[in-house]
């Protein structure tokens, strides 16, 4: 028994009290004492278990917004330009003194003109012998189409005459002699040892082989030499049994 509770009831039982008092009080102590031990240990063995809460860390996060800033809208014609508000016109239009008295507006620039970098601007036309998109002088590009002439081609928006030695190749790397090639965007002789090979026959001389696009020699038909296969010819001489003479 517990010692406090033996206390009280001696105490109790000491007190000047009724019989039936005395007895009932005692019972009612007993039953307390023998019942409370029970309940500490189930406390004690089976702890309150505190439910916790599982949260999603997502949830816990809350969703942020893009803060989308006022677009500022570009002024129409008429509408005044000046101080901060420079700059703000809308496209085709320029900010300049028009309308009564001096102050800037929003102009639209006369016919024939552009808004280019805050000022009309008068685009440029194709020179003659241009080619190709050269620029307007206005931010724009002018379109010049191709040259009218077949020996001429369009190099840098301008058209230059083509297939002759050293100048630009024709449309379809084409040059205007037998004896030229088209190599690196130029007209150059060919068919020469040493040259590159023409189109046609690739090497002019019989003593000579194309190799590599190349025009190299056989190493034939020289003075004791074999003779070259191509009509088993010699430079120098018959062939005879194969071999040129010295």
């Amino acid at each position: 028994m517990h010692p406090t509770r033996f206390d009280a009831l001696t105490r109790r039982l000491s007190a000047p009290q009724s019989r039936r008092s005395l007895l009932g009080g005692a019972l009612g102590l007993l039953a307390g004492m023998l019942t409370a031990p029970e309940g500490e240990a189930t406390r004690t063995r089976h702890p309150v278990k505190h439910e916790r809460r599982h949260t999603h860390r997502g949830a816990q996060k809350r969703t942020q917004r893009p803060v989308e800033t006022a677009k500022k809208s570009c002024r129409p014609a008429g509408h005044p330009c000046e101080g901060n508000q420079d700059g703000s016109c809308c496209p085709g239009l320029v900010c300049v003194a028009s309308g009564p008295g001096t102050a800037k507006r929003c102009t639209p620039c006369p016919v024939g003109t552009v808004a280019h970098q805050g000022q009309c601007c008068t685009p440029g036309t194709c020179p003659p012998g241009s080619c190709g998109s050269p620029p307007d002088n206005c931010g724009n590009s002018l379109a010049c189409g191709t040259c009218s002439s077949a020996v001429e081609v369009c190099v840098t928006n301008q058209c230059v005459p083509c297939g002759l030695p050293d100048e630009p190749c024709c449309a379809g790397d084409q040059c205007l002699s037998a004896d030229l090639v088209c190599s690196g965007g130029h007209c150059v002789p060919c068919g020469h040892r040493g040259d590159p090979c023409c189109a046609g026959v690739p090497c002019v001389s019989k003593l000579d082989i194309c190799v590599d696009g190349q025009c190299v020699s056989l190493n034939c038909g020289g003075g004791g030499e074999r003779c070259c296969p191509d009509g088993i010819i010699c430079a120098v001489g018959e062939c005879v049994d194969g071999q040129c003479p010295r």
